[in-house]
């Protein structure tokens, strides 16, 4: 897209935090480190959106992740298919080892017929962006 100039003081809280977030991203690097020592059983980071991110890990690990749409914040459809985000999702062993910069947001299942579940159900959509989508190789 084209940008577009922005006064600062038209923007709402939330606005400059998001602006804030995408301009001067600040990923938790030492956050990695706590989850391995808290016994992650399997991590990777998020930039391509969360529904395609959890499906690319479920689909390393042989199971099914169930996310919760209640515990995506304020904009669940955002979280769950945006991308650009600067963050971690991780699997851990039991609740009781979740390191505090992390959150619960759903859990792993059996393999199932889909990687990603959301509510119990396969999420319909995109899920995030996948750079190689349409690359085509004789194109470059």
């Amino acid at each position: 897209g084209n940008p577009v100039p922005v006064d600062r003081a038209d923007l709402t809280a939330d606005e400059a935090r998001e602006l804030d977030a995408q301009l001067r991203p600040a990923p938790g690097i030492t956050d990695g480190v706590r989850a391995a020592l808290a016994g992650a059983t399997a991590m990777m980071d998020l930039s391509d959106g969360l529904v395609l991110d959890a499906g690319r890990m479920a689909a390393a690990s042989g199971v099914t992740l169930d996310l919760r749409r209640d515990a995506l914040g304020p904009h669940p459809d955002d979280a769950l298919s945006g991308g650009e985000d600067h963050g971690l999702l991780a699997t851990f062993p039991a609740t009781d080892a979740v390191p505090d910069a992390f959150q619960i947001i759903g859990v792993v299942r059996e393999h199932g017929e889909t990687p990603v579940l959301v509510d119990g159900a396969p999420f319909e959509g995109s899920g995030g962006w996948d750079p190689y989508r349409d690359w085509d190789s004789s194109r470059g």
